[in-house]
């Protein structure tokens, strides 16, 4: 059980903390084993936008241990700090202990001045909204700002550009976490399109061939998505979109690039790539819990993937 802390700094934004906790949020309700947690590390917490926080525990209290994360949205501009002798540097201290624990240190938007603070972009690369990059390189000389970037990943310190770019970010830990599938049921339950880092080097099968705006292929893509195991037959895939099975054949290849069982089976081997890495399920169950005959037949698609 991962836990995700929330730092809460005064002059927050707001959408900086509630996106990216609501994909958490979510991502827990979709099967994700984490717990949510808030903390403060200052005497209040009011947001940028004037709403005020109820009390929170302080973050000395909560404790926490490799693969977990810590998250500190951004803060107003006449809020950011620069240095850690400024202010609260047993706040920054914890965050450097954490860092060497092995705990995930994000940041939203003008949050990376925080971890600047606590010294953790020296040496890193990271990013920040497109109106304080300049400002982040100056107060942090010896960290490497890249502009143009949604999200930066450096050796365990996690920094992404403004506002909405928090809940890219998030949807990226949810997936590196917790595979691409559940990443795309979260997305979709959030009615978001799930944008990837430029410099990810791994396409999506669950994003593929979505580029459409087929509402009986995508309800025929839905369906084969939330039924991996029952390998669904074309009658059945023909009533989910209310169309005879011969023109869904021909629509999906039509709007998708490609056919219903070539789909099937990519979506399907992803599914079971993911499991094989991350579940420590057996290659019997894996095969059962996405639509294969038997482990050999898992085992020629996942080979013939690579």
């Amino acid at each position: 059980m991962a836990t995700i802390v929330f730092v809460i700094p005064d002059q927050c934004t707001l959408l900086d903390l509630a996106g990216p906790v609501q994909v958490f949020e979510e991502a827990r309700a979709q099967g994700a084993p984490v717990v949510l947690s808030y903390v403060h590390y200052q005497p209040q917490a009011v947001s940028s936008a004037g709403l005020a926080f109820a009390p929170v525990p302080h973050f000395a209290t909560v404790a926490l241990e490799a693969g977990d994360l810590v998250l500190i949205p951004g803060i107003a501009d006449e809020s950011l700090p620069s240095t850690e002798e400024e202010a609260y540097p047993e706040f920054y201290a914890w965050l450097r202990t954490l860092a060497k624990r092995g705990v995930g240190l994000c940041a939203v938007c003008t949050g990376a001045f925080v971890l600047g603070a606590a010294g953790l972009l020296r040496g890193r690369a990271c990013t920040t909204h497109w109106q304080h990059v300049g400002a982040l390189q100056h107060a942090f000389p010896e960290s490497r700002v890249l502009a143009d970037r949604l999200f930066v990943h450096d050796r365990g310190v996690y920094t992404s550009a403004g506002i909405a770019a928090g809940i890219d970010l998030a949807l990226a830990l949810v997936e590196e976490r917790f595979g691409a599938l559940l990443t795309y049921r979260v997305s979709r339950r959030l009615v978001l399109y799930y944008r990837r880092n430029g410099l990810h080097g791994q396409v999506s099968v669950y994003l593929d061939h979505r580029n459409h705006l087929h509402p009986g292929v995508h309800l025929t893509q839905d369906y084969l998505l939330d039924h991996l195991a029952e390998n669904p037959t074309l009658e059945v895939l023909a009533a989910v979109a209310h169309c005879s099975p011969r023109t869904l054949t021909r629509l999906f290849r039509q709007h998708a690039g490609l056919t219903i069982n070539e789909f099937s089976t990519k979506i399907r081997t992803e599914a079971a790539r993911t499991l094989v890495a991350t579940s420590g399920l057996t290659r019997q169950a894996i095969a059962e819990r996405c639509g294969f005959r038997d482990p050999r037949q898992l085992q020629r698609l996942l080979a013939r993937a690579v």
